[in-house]
């Protein structure tokens, strides 16, 4: 696990974030945007976010705390703390992949072969595998 950052390097990552996701969230395109992943209803916004997912992991803004040998950048949470609350404070469109982002990621990380997480992870994090979650009930 990486080292815990100094106020003065989260607080100049916050700048460089600040200045990316300023530059690149796309302008408000002419179809209505999903909140969440669940009132995602068309090709067209399926596409949209799995671009925009795509290109703020290259930019190291998604994945920043996962490890970099799974396709993470092997950072400090922190750093992906902070990523995450420009992307909330700007009004960054949502991530898509939310269940693979925030449950089967993690979970593969903590206790999965390291097969499974050198064949998940890093289709995780740049959108090329959406996860969802499946339920049954009795009867």
């Amino acid at each position: 696990m990486a080292s815990r950052p100094s106020q003065q390097e989260l607080n100049e990552y916050r700048e460089e974030a600040t200045a990316w996701f300023s530059e690149n969230i796309p302008a408000k395109p002419d179809f209505m945007m999903p909140l969440t992943f669940m009132e995602v209803g068309t090709d067209q916004q399926f596409h949209f976010l799995v671009d925009w997912q795509r290109k703020v992991y290259e930019a190291g803004y998604l994945g920043a705390a996962w490890p970099r040998e799974y396709g993470g950048g092997g950072l400090n949470q922190a750093f992906q703390d902070v990523a995450t609350d420009v992307m909330r404070r700007l009004g960054s469109p949502i991530m898509l992949n939310t269940i693979g982002l925030n449950w089967a990621g993690p979970l593969i990380l903590d206790m999965g072969t390291e097969e499974e997480r050198r064949r998940y992870i890093r289709g995780i994090l740049t959108a090329e595998d959406i996860w969802c979650q499946g339920f049954s009930e009795p009867d």
